[in-house]
């Protein structure tokens, strides 16, 4: 197999896995409560999910997810390593959003919704 084919076969896998993750990330912005959390500031977002880890209605499964997802982000190892560009960031971005989308599937409604309305209040002036 010559040098093209591999070229060709790199650049339709990046294209396949780019569509993959736009389609992905425009889903999760249409869809409560996960706009909702792409709609909190990045520092909100952890105060999100240090809630979920002390928050005694999720279930402990549940709070296994985050530290597996912090495990996976801090590792060298990765699906596709972070030195080619584009890709080797943008697996570490998919598998974040299927991360919370696991956390938002395996947790009550009502629970999500309380935890992400304390996440944004957080940034609320107390008054």
């Amino acid at each position: 197999m010559g040098w093209w084919w591999i070229l060709t076969l790199a650049v339709v896998g990046v294209l396949i896995f780019s569509v993959f993750a736009f389609t992905l990330i425009r889903w999760f912005a249409k869809h409560e409560p996960y706009c909702n959390f792409l709609n909190l500031r990045s520092r909100r977002k952890l105060t999100f999910i240090r809630l979920v880890m002390r928050d005694h209605r999720v279930p402990w499964y549940v709070k296994t997810i985050p530290v597996l997802l912090a495990i996976y982000l801090m590792s060298p190892i990765d699906i596709i390593p972070d030195f080619i560009p584009v890709l080797g960031y943008m697996d570490d971005v998919v598998i974040a959003l299927l991360a919370f989308l696991l956390i938002f599937k395996l947790t009550s409604g009502p629970v999500v919704t309380d935890l992400l309305q304390q996440a944004r209040g957080a940034d609320a002036p107390a008054s």
